[in-house]
């Protein structure tokens, strides 16, 4: 199953005839991964957290890597996580072989070891087996031929495991809660992340996930279903700023619903729920937001659990701010249908400057938004650098989205502009000034880098548009000659109509004359009884 991934796949100096594992998968889709750019190497990445999206590759390959990685049932499990259902992992690892830093050497497993490892991870279907008993003398050491010793070891442990599909999985991973949190016990508390328990908390406690909703009640119902579609394990926070229809959200059962007598503005409905989310990390979405991607959330949750230095991970955002407080929009980082592919993010995670407001996991660190700033406008790039000033960072995932605010926004309703004075891009325009006195001292500002990728897809799209503008200038240019040489016919058909008016407006003028001539005449005066 297709795409193929090799984790570990840089062929050091002295192994390139033997260690290029593509040469076995001809024209198949193959990616080599490693720490490191080298020989057989496209995407730098990290077995233990990978940047691959979840079930998005087909087959994972691990040949002698799993002894070079600090925590390989770490490894293992992304490998489970990143797999389509019936994908495939084959992996080996030495036994019977010396110390070789590449850049250490960590691990030995025997062939039962390696099936605990791989079950542990959540793959049921498992095969492992080892290379058998090697000789002293099949190891070069200076003994009789016709007597060889038998070394009790094997050379090398390998094995074949199969993700099942998704719904047995799901029954597995509740059956092996306990012993998650067992394992997980013996994790660095760096891994865990500071304050927190790390995964073991997302198996008691649900997410909070806080809505504020403001008209708009077609586009929230299709949000809000979809939501409980791919999200598991969370509790929804609404906050009613206007909608016609509250009991529709009182059914959704939420953990806690607030209902505003008017709209208090998109900042002031978002404090209201995060003043009232409990627990280590709060998400909040707009309610006009899709999002495609089974396990989204878990996604990210275990990304920050891994990462405790960073605060803020968005479902879109931009590379930078500029000094007039505007975000760059070259720099935007976001995976939606419709938008420029240099747009979307080359990894599972991209660091940027600021996230965009649509969507977004914070961690809990009693940061709300400034409604200082106004109702509505630049709350998410204030929030991106009050973190940032904190010492944190912040990323964006990437999640395949729809947002629907792109096509039809409330912001263009009547009540929304009655709110901010009629004009909403003065409006815009005045709460980044205020933004920009607050956060002069650290604009403009740049955070993450753009990859080769991105300057491949830039250059192609940039074409593109010249090639459309080069076609649209040619049929510009076609039209411009067919009207050249039509250009004479016009004008002289319009002389002929000028010649033609100024021949009626002769007569016109001669046949208004001429009425009033006769009207004049003594003889039409005494037959009307007029006198003179």
């Amino acid at each position: 199953m297709e795409p193929i991934v090799e984790f570990g796949s840089l062929q050091v100096p002295g192994q390139e005839d033997y260690a290029d594992v593509r040469r076995v998968f001809p024209g198949r889709d193959y990616i080599g991964c490693d720490f490191r750019l080298g020989a057989g190497v496209e995407v730098v990445d990290n077995m233990e957290f990978s940047r691959f999206p979840p079930e998005s590759v087909g087959t994972v390959i691990c040949l002698e890597t799993l002894e070079h990685v600090k925590h390989p049932w770490l490894a293992v499990a992304e490998a489970f996580r990143i797999l389509k259902p019936g994908g495939t992992l084959l992996v080996s690892m030495p036994f019977r072989l010396p110390a070789h830093d590449f850049p250490d050497d960590y691990w030995r497993l025997t062939r039962s070891g390696l099936e605990v490892l791989l079950r542990d991870a959540g793959f049921s279907e498992v095969d492992v087996a080892d290379s058998g008993e090697e000789t002293l003398f099949d190891l070069g050491w200076d003994k009789p031929r016709e007597n060889p010793a038998s070394v009790p070891y094997p050379f090398l442990v390998f094995g074949i495991a199969r993700k099942s599909d998704s719904r047995l999985r799901e029954q597995r991973e509740v059956a092996r809660g306990g012993a998650l949190k067992h394992r997980l016990s013996y994790l660095p508390s760096s891994y865990l992340g500071s304050g927190s328990e790390g995964r073991i908390a997302r198996l008691r406690e649900p997410t909070p996930i806080v809505i504020a909703v403001f008209y708009r009640e077609g586009d929230t119902r299709r949000a809000l279903d979809h939501l409980n579609k791919v999200t598991k394990n969370y509790s929804l926070i609404i906050v009613n700023n206007g909608f016609d229809d509250p009991d529709y959200l009182k059914g959704l059962r939420p953990s806690h619903y607030i209902e505003n007598d008017h709209n208090v503005g998109a900042m002031a409905a978002v404090n209201q729920g995060l003043d009232v989310a409990e627990g280590d990390y709060i998400c909040v979405l707009h309610c006009d937001l899709l999002i495609y991607d089974d396990g989204w959330l878990d996604h990210i949750l275990d990304f920050m659990d891994r990462r405790p230095d960073v605060g803020l991970v968005g479902l879109a955002g931009r590379h930078a701010i500029k000094t007039d407080g505007n975000f760059d929009h070259e720099t935007t980082v976001f995976t939606m249908d419709g938008y420029l592919d240099s747009f979307k993010p080359s990894w599972r995670f991209s660091e940027v400057a600021t996230i965009d407001g649509i969507g977004w996991v914070m961690r809990n660190e009693g940061f709300r938004l400034d409604e200082g700033l106004g109702i509505m406008h630049y709350y998410d790039l204030d929030l991106s650098l009050r973190y940032i000033e904190a010492g944190y960072r912040v990323y964006v995932a990437q999640v395949d989205t729809l947002h629907y605010g792109l096509y039809r926004s409330s912001r263009f309703t009547e009540k929304y502009l009655e709110d901010v004075g009629g004009d909403d891009d003065v409006y815009f325009k005045e709460v980044q000034e205020r933004f920009r006195r607050k956060w002069e001292h650290m604009l403009p500002i740049v955070r993450g880098p753009r990859d080769e990728r991105y300057g491949y897809l830039r250059i192609e799209e940039l074409n593109d548009q010249v090639e459309q503008l080069n076609n649209e200038n040619a049929k510009m240019a076609d039209w411009i000659e067919k009207a050249a040489e039509y250009i004479p016919k016009l004008e002289e058909q319009c002389r002929a109509k000028t010649a033609e008016i100024d021949k009626a407006a002769k007569h016109i003028t001669h046949y208004k004359g001429g009425t009033r001539n006769c009207q004049d005449s003594p003889a039409t005066a005494a037959s009307s009884g007029t006198h003179r």
